[in-house]
């Protein structure tokens, strides 16, 4: 059997870890392993993403930073965020985004009654913050100790898969939390239809990704979090990409189908989604859970 840095797995310690992918699609020196007792999948090293990474823009490149490009790019799901929290914040409350990215749903809080405070530590991103009036720390430990015990609401909206030690992650960032606060992870699902169900191997060479160093389905993502000493109120699916991405995916190889094929309706939409969740196999899983 093949050794790797990561060879045991990070959640249950087993050794028994099988190669589900040779490469991932911006390197050909990582596997994607899955270990064959709990199918948590994670990469064979974590070696690439080393102190400074994230902070110097490992995840953007060393071109120059387009903010305006990136937030056109998340406004979908900054939206769908936006507008699923929004009936919870109400005066007075406190919203913490953790690894708020270009802090396209702080901004879009900025008139609500609620105080938004971000986590992001990308140094070039700085400047865009201020610019913005945003108030966003540029580390962990700034936000606990502004906000420990004061957090109504706490998003980790797409981070958890970037981290190294996502269980040691969550149990710092629990103390934030107020009495009765909540927190929602979302994460990309290992689950996802065009890997589990279609198994379309451009997809799978495509969706793998070198910054994504775990990838979780709601099996694990449970395990993890109840390790952190979360407690777990539920966890749901997401569909955040319509049928005629996967149709394009299936047909042609290649992402961007919703915008090229103009076949999805609300109704068609929703009754795709309600499919693929009832299978556990949407693109997303949300985690909610409570103090």
């Amino acid at each position: 059997m093949r050794r790797f840095p990561n060879s045991d797995c990070y959640l249950c310690g087993s050794e028994s870890v099988a190669v589900h992918a040779e490469s991932v699609r911006d390197s050909n020196d990582l596997r994607v392993l899955e270990c064959e007792n709990c199918g948590l999948r994670f990469l064979s090293s974590f070696e690439h993403v080393a102190a400074g990474f994230y902070e110097s823009s490992g995840m953007h490149g060393d071109e120059p930073l387009d903010v305006e490009k990136w937030i056109r790019q998340t406004e979908m799901d900054d939206q769908r965020r936006f507008e699923f929290l929004s009936p919870m914040l109400k005066q007075g409350m406190v919203f913490l985004d953790y690894g708020c990215g270009n802090g396209n749903l702080l901004l879009k809080l900025r008139d609500s009654q609620c105080e938004s405070y971000g986590v992001e530590i990308e140094r070039r991103l700085r400047e865009h913050f201020i610019s913005n009036g945003l108030t966003v720390s540029d580390s962990l430990d700034k936000a606990l100790s502004v906000l420990k015990g004061k957090v109504d609401i706490l998003g980790v909206f797409h981070v958890l898969e970037h981290l190294p030690d996502p269980i040691g992650a969550l149990t710092t960032l629990k103390p934030l939390l107020k009495e009765g606060g909540r927190m929602f992870v979302e994460v990309p699902n290992a689950d996802d239809a065009l890997i589990s169900f279609y198994q379309c191997e451009a997809f799978i060479k495509y969706t793998y990704w070198s910054c994504h160093l775990f990838m979780f389905n709601s099996a694990t993502l449970r395990r993890v979090m109840e390790k952190a000493g979360l407690a777990i109120k539920s966890i749901r699916q997401i569909q955040r990409y319509p049928l005629s991405n996967h149709l394009y995916w299936l047909a042609k190889g290649k992402p961007g189908g919703h915008v090229v094929w103009d076949i999805d309706t609300p109704q068609l939409s929703e009754a795709y989604t309600c499919a693929l969740a009832a299978k556990g196999k949407c693109d997303t899983i949300l985690a909610e859970v409570f103090l």
